[in-house]
C-alpha cells in the first residue's frame, strides 16, 4: 500500500512536469503580478475617479471604447495570431524574427491609411446621426493609441513564447505606473475630467510602446524597413483576412450595445451601465492573465497533438474561472461601492450579470484558440458572423422593450449562445476531419 502511495506521488510529479505546469504556474504568477498590481491600483484610484468624473465622463469613455472596438480590427489586423500560429513553423529558414521584421514594418504603412481613413469616417457618422457625445479630442486619443499599441502586443507574445514572465511583467508595469500617474495627474491636478483620462491612458501606451520598440531593435528582433514583401503579404491576408471579418462580426457581441444605448438619449444611465461594465471587466483581467500564461502551450499542444495535455490545462482554467465568478458574487454589491466612493452604487446591478457573460464568454473562447490552432480560420469568422447576427438582433429588440436591463440580460445570451455554437462547430470539424482521415 505505501509502495502505491509513493508510486502514485511519483507519477503525480511526472506529469505536472511532462505537462510544463509548474514552470506555467511560475510565470502565471508574473503575468498575475501586472494584472494584480493594476487591479490593486485601479481599487486604489476607482473611487478617486468618481470622485471627479461625472456619469458623463463615464458614458464618453464607454463610448469611445466601443469606437475603439471598432477600429481595432483594422489596425491589428489578426497578424499577432499569425505570428503566434506560425512560430513553430520555420519554413524556408525564415526566422520568428525575421516574420516579426516583416509584420511590423507592413502595419507601420498600413495603419497610417487606415488611421487616415477612420478618421474622415468616424466623424462623418457623428455629423450625420448627430451624435450627443463629443468627437475631439476623443477620436485623435483613441487612433493614436491603436497606432502605437502594436509594438507592445509583439513584444508580450514574444516574452510568453520564451516564457519570460518577469519581462512580461516589467513591461506591463511600466505601462500601470505610467498610466496611473499621468492620469492622476490631468484629473485630479489638471482637474481636465475625461479628457485628461484618457489623454494619461494615451502618454502611458505611447511611452512604453516607443520604450519596447527600443528593445526589439536592440535585440535584433525587429528590423525597420519600408519594402514589402508582396508574397508574405498574400499569405498573412489569405490566414488573417477570415478573422478580420470575424472580428468585425464580434462587433457587435462586446459592443453594439452601447452604440444603440447612445439613442436612448439618458447619459446618466449609461453611465451606470458603463462603471458595471468596466468592474466587471476588472475579473476579466483576471481571466485573461490565467490564459495568457497557457496560450503558446495550448498552441504547441495542438501542434503536436498532445490532445490530452491540452483538456487537463483547459480544465484548470475553467475551474479557476468559476472560483473568481463565485467569489465577485459574494462581495460585488461592496466592491461596487467602494470602487465609486459610494457615488455610483447602483452599477451593482449591471455588474453582477456582467460577470456572468464574462465567464461564458472566456471559456467560448477556447474554441477560437482550437480553431486558429488548427489553421481553421473561416471557423472563427463564421462562429463570429453567426453569433454577431444574434447580438444584434438580440440587443435591438431587448433594448428597444427593456432598455438598458434588456442589453444586460442580453450580454449573458449571447454569451451563452457563442458556446453553444463554439461547440456544435468544434464537433462538426472533428468528425470532418476524422471521415478525411479514414
Amino acid at each position: 500500500m505505501k509502495y502505491k502511495k509513493e508510486l502514485l506521488k511519483i507519477k503525480s510529479l511526472d506529469f505536472i512536469a511532462s505537462f510544463g505546469i509548474k514552470k506555467n504556474i511560475l510565470n502565471s504568477f508574473f503575468y498575475f503580478g501586472g494584472t494584480l498590481l493594476q487591479f490593486l491600483i485601479a481599487i486604489a484610484t476607482q473611487p478617486i475617479y468618481s470622485k471627479y468624473l461625472e456619469l458623463t465622463d463615464f458614458a464618453v469613455m464607454g463610448y469611445f471604447s466601443a469606437i475603439q472596438a471598432l477600429l481595432f480590427p483594422l489596425f491589428n489586423m489578426s497578424l499577432p495570431f499569425y505570428y503566434l500560429a506560425k512560430y513553430w513553423k520555420v519554413k524556408d529558414g525564415e526566422t520568428p524574427q525575421q516574420n516579426l521584421s516583416f509584420i511590423l514594418n507592413f502595419l507601420n504603412i498600413s495603419n497610417g491609411i487606415v488611421a487616415i481613413v477612420s478618421f474622415v469616417l468616424v466623424t462623418l457618422y457623428f455629423k450625420i446621426f448627430e451624435v450627443a457625445i463629443p468627437l475631439m479630442p476623443f477620436l485623435f486619443i483613441v487612433i493614436t493609441q491603436l497606432f502605437f499599441e502594436k509594438y507592445k502586443t509583439f513584444y508580450l507574445i514574444e516574452s510568453r513564447v520564451q516564457k519570460n514572465g518577469l519581462r512580461f511583467f516589467l513591461i506591463n508595469l511600466i505601462q500601470i505606473v505610467l498610466n496611473t500617474g499621468f492620469s492622476l495627474y490631468f484629473v485630479v491636478v489638471l482637474k481636465s475630467g475625461v479628457t485628461g483620462r484618457m489623454t494619461g491612458i494615451l502618454l502611458a501606451v505611447i511611452s512604453t510602446s516607443l520604450f519596447v520598440l527600443f528593445l526589439l531593435i536592440r535585440e535584433k528582433k525587429y528590423v525597420f524597413s519600408l519594402k514589402i514583401d508582396l508574397k508574405k503579404v498574400k499569405l498573412a491576408l489569405k490566414y488573417s483576412i477570415p478573422l478580420i471579418i470575424g472580428s468585425y462580426a464580434y462587433f457587435p457581441i462586446g459592443n453594439i450595445d452601447r452604440i444603440f444605448l447612445e439613442r436612448l438619449g439618458n447619459t446618466e444611465e449609461y453611465g451606470y451601465y458603463t462603471i458595471g461594465l468596466t468592474i466587471s471587466g476588472f475579473i476579466g483581467t483576471f481571466f485573461l492573465a490565467l490564459y495568457q500564461s497557457f496560450e503558446p502551450d495550448l498552441y504547441r499542444f495542438i501542434s503536436e497533438k498532445k490532445y490530452k495535455q491540452y483538456l487537463s490545462f483547459i480544465s484548470i482554467y475553467i475551474i479557476i474561472l468559476g472560483i473568481l465568478c463565485f467569489s465577485f458574487f459574494m462581495f460585488s454589491e461592496l466592491v461596487v461601492s467602494f470602487l465609486t466612493a459610494g457615488r455610483y452604487s447602483h452599477a451593482s446591478s449591471y455588474a453582477n450579470v456582467f460577470i456572468i457573460s464574462v465567464f461564458f464568454m472566456s471559456i467560448g473562447g477556447i474554441f477560437e484558440q482550437l480553431f486558429t490552432a488548427f489553421g481553421k480560420t473561416k471557423l472563427v469568422m463564421w462562429r463570429h458572423i453567426l453569433v454577431g447576427v444574434f447580438s444584434v438582433l438580440g440587443y435591438y429588440f431587448m433594448i428597444q422593450k427593456y432598455q438598458f436591463q434588456g442589453a444586460n440580460i442580453t450580454r449573458v445570451l449571447v454569451s451563452v449562445f457563442s458556446v453553444l455554437i463554439g461547440a456544435i462547430m468544434f464537433l462538426i470539424m472533428i468528425k470532418r476531419r476524422k471521415c478525411e482521415s479514414n
